[in-house]
């Protein structure tokens, strides 16, 4: 299942939707990005909630470039309050600055052995790692599919048709 028949059956008509979203070039989250609610409204046909619900899904599953977390001085270890103060006095603000500062810098600037200052170098360098970010895959579209769009309802028949699971969840249906 494709993105657009996805999105068709969980906020439209099934493939008349699909069909009319294809026909107007938004096949892929990434083109979803600059569409307004009220134009989806035009090409669709659809409610207006539906359009934003649809847009908002897409979003969600645009590639993200990655990105850098916040970080404090505090959150290297090794480093609290005092610490982060005579750093910041000294002109290290950021993580960075300490993960490329020397040894010999920290350990005179912080009045701590070089063994210290080589652990508080060293934790800053690995806050300085990339943090990955990424998209949902394809793949895990597909699971979402599966569990979002709602599967067809079994129907009335005998309670012995019905699995013991499936008597409790359709009884009060």
């Amino acid at each position: 299942m494709d993105f657009v028949t996805f999105l068709s059956q969980l906020y439209g008509k099934g493939d008349e939707t699909a069909q009319k979203l294809r026909a107007a070039g938004c096949v892929t989250p990434d083109e979803f990005r600059n569409i307004t609610p009220d134009r989806l409204l035009r090409i669709t046909g659809l409610s207006l909630s539906s359009c934003k619900g649809m847009i908002e899904t897409a979003k969600g599953m645009v590639q993200r470039p990655e990105r850098e977390a916040k970080r404090e001085l505090t959150d290297i270890k090794g480093v609290g309050t005092q610490r982060a103060k005579k750093l910041r006095r000294a002109g290290l603000r950021t993580t960075k600055a300490v993960a490329t500062a020397k040894e010999e810098k920290l350990a005179n600037l912080l009045k701590v052995p070089k063994s210290t200052a080589s652990r508080i170098r060293k934790s800053a360098r690995r806050m300085e790692e990339p943090i990955p970010t990424r998209a949902v895959t394809p793949e895990e579209t597909e699971v979402l599919i599966s569990q979002v769009v709602p599967q067809e309802r079994p129907k009335a028949g005998k309670k012995e048709d019905l699995k013991k699971s499936e008597e409790s969840f359709w009884r009060f249906g």
